[in-house]
């Protein structure tokens, strides 16, 4: 994400998962991730979630990482 946040000049990554997917969800919450909202996947009339994380959120998860390393 660091590579796409301060090379690529992106100001958001999404995901989105089925929401009985618990292994997704999990991973989209390890790599920072936070939950934005409920939807239904029209395709599969499946219940769907979708996390994000902002550029500025991004960079405070890592300051807050290196202090907990110290």
């Amino acid at each position: 994400m660091r590579k796409g946040f301060s090379e690529l000049e992106i100001g958001q990554v999404a995901a989105s998962g089925l929401l009985e997917n618990k292994a997704s969800i999990r991973v989209m919450e390890k790599v920072g991730l936070k939950f934005e909202r409920n939807f239904v996947y029209s395709e599969f009339q499946q219940q769907g979630v979708k996390y994000s994380l902002s550029k500025d959120d991004f960079y405070l998860l890592e300051k807050e990482r290196q202090n907990n390393q110290e």
